[in-house]
């Protein structure tokens, strides 16, 4: 009885263990169908915009892809060649079926990394940056009912509809090549549309861990900014120091077209 009640307790432990060794490791979220391709749009216009069936992205650059699909900011994502930051691409991608953003940003981690060769690994560090707040005369904005969202930008206007205050800041930052984290404590969705400093002032992301990196005179794009965003929406930027994560880029090749 004894041997025969060992030899059950032996097949419970050992059985799941065999079983789980014998199987086919799951494959990462991917789209059923997506293409690559270099744009032919000149600098200064990107976008992207995502439905349950969908992705479109246009005239963004292999950085602005990776922050988009990891959810953080150009200057987070380090390091790699300099084709980055120059190279732009148009990318078109549709999923099997319904996908929710999150999917859609696992399946865009996917195809990234197929077709670029992508590899990459996580930090933390702290740097000098910003944070979006709420000026002392308020917002000179009013929410919106939530639904599709959409911010794009067009040489020095950027146009939201529905957009939170989260990805306003994730854009500036990425317009701005420094970090701008969302301290508003405003929540909602609006409709806005504000015109930037000049493009001949604006810092360019150069994927290093200065703020403002490649820029002769950051600080003074930064008040530039802030004095935009306090007139057209009642909000500004604070200096301070953040500590944020980022994505250390190990390979990438640029992609065949398809």
């Amino acid at each position: 009885m004894r041997r025969a009640i060992l030899a059950v307790t032996i097949l419970q432990v050992v059985l799941p263990v065999v079983l789980c060794l014998g199987q086919t490791p799951a494959r990462p979220p991917a789209f059923e169908v997506a293409s690559v391709k270099v744009s032919k749009a000149p600098p200064g216009s990107d976008s992207s915009k995502g439905t349950l069936g969908s992705l479109t992205m246009r005239n963004m650059t292999l950085r602005a892809c990776i922050g988009m699909a990891y959810n953080l900011k150009e200057f987070q994502v380090l390091g790699g060649p300099k084709w980055l930051d120059s190279d732009r691409y148009d990318i078109d991608a549709k999923p099997a079926g319904a996908a929710q953003a999150l999917e859609r940003m696992a399946m865009l981690q996917t195809l990234l990394a197929e077709r670029f060769q992508l590899a990459l690994h996580r930090e933390t560090k702290t740097s000098p940056g910003y944070a979006l707040v709420v000026s002392k005369a308020g917002l000179k904005m009013h929410a919106v009912e939530p639904g599709q969202s959409n911010l794009s930008t067009h040489n020095s206007s950027m146009t939201a509809e529905k957009a939170s205050m989260a990805s306003l800041a994730g854009n500036l930052s990425r317009r701005s090549g420094f970090p701008v984290d969302d301290a508003t404590g405003v929540k909602g969705v609006f409709d806005f549309k504000l015109e930037l400093p000049p493009r001949d002032n604006r810092t360019e992301p150069a994927g290093g861990d200065t703020p403002g990196a490649g820029a002769s005179d950051p600080a003074s794009f930064a008040t530039s900014l802030s004095h935009a965003l306090e007139d057209q929406l009642g909000l500004k930027l604070d200096a301070r120091k953040i500590q944020q994560e980022v994505l250390v880029i190990d390979r990438a090749e640029k992609p065949p077209e398809n």
